[in-house]
């Protein structure tokens, strides 16, 4: 009787002129429309609960260990993380996790933050300028990026590729261990992610070079590889025309998913961006109030009282970990 009533259902969808994919996903609006908010946002963009997710997770996290030991930074977000980069195939997102492993021991990337210093990073901002820039109206952080604005000419008269793509590891090092784990304990899971701010300004043929194109490239290799499903989404601003011609060709070839995480402002993109970010926490040169320097790195994960409760956290989490290993000894 239900699967009669589907297909007619799927029939006079299509009648309507909707296609399978429009009735699957209005099925499933409808299906989430009964779940939890966390439930919900999960199930229409992945296709199951959290709590299905998670049964995943703990598959996952079986078969790793099964090759590798997980230590204290494979916590639940994390794998779910790279079991969502892989559409929750677990030999897949397997394999990824044991690519990573081996890729943080040959780098030292779990002792990066206090072996290496960038001591050229306010030479290094001018000439490319990027960071972290406070929250959105959800909670996320924000990272703005001008790519118009690199300048490797001038960054090769006092650094190299390779100090750079360690400052960028140490970069996303600190994302996922200060500045993410901060913004989720005022708002939640969906903090982990954050929301990109690409400033477009400048960016034509003469400043893509061969070198830029390069260093940017290493640079989203590294995230695609080793930092997946950070990005919430890409917010894209004085995009220069021949970019929104490409764009208007290209979008259509990926996936729903993909589109909609990456929005190309109006010309006018000022009012657009406050419905995004409050004024408050918003750059003034894009129509905010906030007058803090980019390199400073402005946001909640530098009030002291954040520090203390992530700090607490951090030490609770080890304490647990030193017990279950003391008792398994």
């Amino acid at each position: 009787m239900f699967s009669s009533l589907s297909s007619g259902v799927t029939k006079g969808m299509k009648s309507l002129g909707l296609s399978s994919d429009s009735a699957r996903a209005m099925q499933r609006e409808e299906k989430a429309a009964s779940m939890s908010k966390d439930d919900a946002a999960c199930y229409l963009e992945w296709g199951l609960t959290i709590a299905e997710e998670d049964e995943l997770i703990e598959q996952l996290k079986k078969e790793v260990e099964m090759e590798a030991e997980l230590n204290e930074m494979w916590d639940k977000e994390t794998l779910r993380r790279f079991l969502r980069a892989r559409k929750h195939d677990i030999l897949k997102a397997k394999a990824m996790i044991l690519k990573t492993i081996q890729w943080r021991r040959e780098n030292n990337v779990d002792t990066i933050l206090d072996d290496f210093e960038f001591g050229e990073r306010e030479q290094f901002h001018k000439h490319y300028p990027e960071g972290f820039f406070c929250t959105d109206r959800q909670g996320r952080p924000v990272y703005v990026q001008k790519p118009g604005d690199i300048n490797c000419n001038e960054l090769w008269k006092f650094t190299t590729l390779e100090r750079s793509i360690k400052y960028h590891i140490t970069q996303q090092e600190r994302y996922v261990r200060t500045i993410a784990p901060s913004a989720a304990l005022r708002c939640g899971r969906g903090a982990f992610q954050s929301t990109v701010l690409i400033d477009m300004d400048g960016v034509g043929v003469a400043t893509l070079t061969g070198e830029v194109r390069t260093i940017m490239g290493k640079v989203m290799s590294i995230d695609q590889d080793y930092y997946p499903e950070l990005m919430h989404k890409a917010l894209i601003i004085n995009a220069p025309t021949s970019f929104r011609i490409i764009w208007s060709l290209v979008k259509h070839l990926l996936d729903a998913r993909t589109q909609g995480k990456i929005e190309v402002l109006p010309t006018d993109y000022k009012p657009v961006l406050l419905e995004h970010i409050a004024p408050e926490n918003l750059m003034e040169c894009y129509g905010g109030t906030n007058t803090s320097r980019l390199i400073d790195c402005p946001g909640l994960w530098n009030d002291e009282d954040i520090k203390a409760e992530l700090a607490e956290k951090v030490k609770a989490h080890q304490e647990t970990i030193d017990r279950f290993f003391s008792a398994h000894e």
